[in-house]
């Protein structure tokens, strides 16, 4: 049913698009050409945001889910002729479109693969499971992963439940192409076909887009929500007015209920508006819409903790009785997590010279090597610079899309959390359109720099092709050899093997504590992902050395086994406490799994990690022994 689920979304996010644009009022003043692609995202948004209350109201089934994609096709017949791609294509334009469509077939490659990517593995693709096994939606009292804005991933969920696992691979393959589409869209009202398709490779090619479009990983379709976002707010303060304002609104709050940084855009967009005199309308118009829709998550969290950012707010506001969280936990991740994601100081120095740095410099802090941007803003600023120089004038209707992406940055950098560069992904597309936009003008008033300006971009698109290439032939290797489902995930997922175990040896009526955070997706069997800062449910800090606090606490979570390494059991944590509840008699080991672990994917690099399962047992434990328990003995 893959294919068909495809279809189905697909075309009832195209049309479910265009009937929310069509009731702002906004659909008949966009350019014909562009239409479906601003249809696309905004549809990509609404669905996504409708999943929310579905899974709310605990109403997930393939009837219902495909119902609601199929009340999108009445919209289908708004985009007319918007279809057609009115351009004389040349030999170069040719070529563009032969390497485009090879990265299309590359990323179709990508889909018929089970997913292989550990973000997605861990939550982007685990919690749609969890949630459509249990019927309604379910609280994660976990940060960074769990009790956060889960807008895209609604959209997997809606995906697996109408075409299974395929059906949500090949959806992610095609909502990655959705930052493209609007790119190219955009880019032709402002340059030549050609122009506008070579800016569109140089995103679809960057390093972070060929990782991250084809996986569950969501910058690349925030992408989608910034991009229209911005040219919503152009709109809205030239003469699209508050309609448009309200649609950069529902664009901000798709961001929004997606990640929490997208709160950083909304306010630049906000900030954009309400720098028009007189537009107070528009800024109404703009924050009603956002918090229609965005605020849903949020809700969902206050609900749930008492905190609608947990758990950020912790010690500022009252928690709920019963939540999962303590001082010492958050002192541990404002230590291990927010001290460990920046490498530059947060000053004005730095907000100029990080973007050479992290593009220059592979540090691990910003994952800018394998996940980067790209060297093409970098390569495109002179040229830009020289055409806000000799036709500053003709750049004006540019000025709102780029003052919110230096906003963003600016808020991002000096305020934000972390450094890695991939955070930025969302605002690339726009500023690849304002530097290409202003990049061209210089070469008509100075031809000798046409030569140079095509050069750097033929040099980005052969480099970053050769890298969408080589990423594929893992894939390309899965598709053309003989090799299975189970054979392909332990190359391809650290410690696929322990999960297989796990899988085929322990029931349903178990429940096994692991630290593996790829594993989630692939465990059938209940499980719990134990970590050392994200929650507070099992505590495992360093200094968390107390076994009857670890034993009452896996007892109250209803833990039955755990996945440890007993050899090597370091200094605090998981393993050594797993090691002491061992020692100790409340547990025994039942087998040992050697298990494959992966340092790259793309450049095959294997090691091995040992893991002892551990059954736990009550009636040999000198420890205090709940009545609530289900362990053994």
């Amino acid at each position: 049913m893959s294919a068909p689920a495809l279809l189905l979304l697909t075309a009832g996010t195209l049309g479910g698009g265009a009937l929310l644009l069509r009731a702002l009022g906004c659909l008949g003043r966009l350019p014909v050409g562009e239409r479906p692609a601003w249809a696309f995202a905004a549809g990509f948004g609404l669905l996504g945001w409708a999943m929310f209350f579905l899974a709310l109201a605990g109403a997930l089934s393939p009837w219902a889910v495909g119902g609601l994609c199929a009340l999108g096709l009445a919209g289908l017949p708004l985009l007319g002729g918007a279809w057609r791609v009115e351009a004389r294509i040349d030999r170069w334009g040719w070529a563009l479109l032969t390497l485009l469509a090879m990265l299309a077939g590359l990323d179709l490659i990508e889909a018929m693969a089970p997913p292989a990517d550990a973000d997605s593995l861990a939550y982007h693709f685990a919690i749609p499971k969890e949630v459509l096994a249990a019927g309604h939606l379910i609280f994660f009292p976990r940060a960074v992963d769990g009790a956060i804005p889960l807008l895209c991933q609604m959209t997997y969920l809606a995906a697996l439940d109408l075409g299974g696992e395929r059906g949500m691979t090949l959806w992610c393959a095609v909502s990655g192409w959705g930052a493209a589409a609007l790119l190219f869209a955009l880019a032709r009202r402002r340059m030549d076909f050609n122009a506008a398709l070579a800016l569109t490779l140089v995103w679809q090619t960057v390093p972070l887009v060929v990782a991250a479009a084809g996986s569950g990983q969501i910058e690349v379709r925030l992408a989608m929500f910034a991009t229209t976002a911005a040219f919503a707010a152009a709109e809205a303060s030239g003469k699209g007015g508050w309609r448009f304002a309200a649609l950069a609104g529902l664009f901000g709050g798709f961001l929004a209920a997606s990640k929490y940084p997208g709160l950083f855009i909304v306010a630049a967009v906000g900030l954009a508006l309400a720098a028009r005199p007189g537009r107070v309308g528009n800024s109404l118009a703009f924050g009603l819409a956002v918090a229609v829709a965005g605020c849903q998550w949020y809700g969902w969290n206050w609900w749930n903790t008492g905190d609608p950012v947990f758990p950020m707010l912790f010690g500022k506001i009252a928690y709920r009785d019963g939540v999962p969280w303590n001082a010492a936990q958050q002192t541990f991740m404002a230590s291990a997590f927010f001290g460990s994601e920046k490498l530059v100081p947060q000053n004005l120095w730095w907000l100029l010279a990080y973007p050479f740095k992290a593009t220059l410099e592979a540090q691990p802090v910003f994952e800018s090597g394998r996940t980067g941007l790209g060297p093409a803003p970098l390569l495109l600023l002179p040229f830009a610079v020289a055409g806000l120089a000799l036709r500053r004038g003709r750049m004006a209707s540019l000025a709102v899309p780029a003052a919110i992406v230096a906003l963003t940055y600016a808020a991002w950098f000096l305020f934000g959390p972390s450094q890695r560069v991939r955070h930025l992904a969302p605002l690339l597309p726009t500023l690849l359109l304002v530097m290409g936009a202003s990049a061209l003008p210089a070469t008509k008033r100075l031809p000798v720099l046409s030569r140079p300006l095509a050069a750097a971009t033929a040099m980005v698109l052969l480099l970053q092709t050769a890298g969408a290439g080589i990423y594929s032939l893992n894939y390309l290797r899965h598709l053309l050899g003989s090799e299975g489902r189970d054979a392909f995930l332990e190359r391809n997922v650290s410690g696929y093997d322990l999960a297989h175990w796990l899988n085929g040896h322990l029931v349903s009526d178990d429940r096994v504590a692991v630290q593996q955070r790829q594993l989630n997706y692939y465990l059938d069997v209940p499980y719990f992902y134990v970590h050392g800062y994200d929650q507070a449910e099992i505590e495992i800090r360093p200094e968390s050395l107390d076994p009857m606090v670890f034993w009452q606490q896996l007892r109250r979570a209803n833990i039955t086994h755990l996945a440890a390494n007993l050899e090597a059991p370091g200094n605090g944590g998981f393993d050594r406490l797993a090691t002491q509840l061992t020692d100790s008699g409340c547990g025994h080991v039942i087998a040992h799994v050697e298990a494959r672990q992966i340092g790259s994917r793309t450049l095959p690099e294997y090691g091995t990690h040992g893991f002892d399962i551990v059954e736990l047992a009550a009636a040999s434990c000198p420890l205090p022994v709940s009545r609530k328990s289900r362990l053994g003995g």
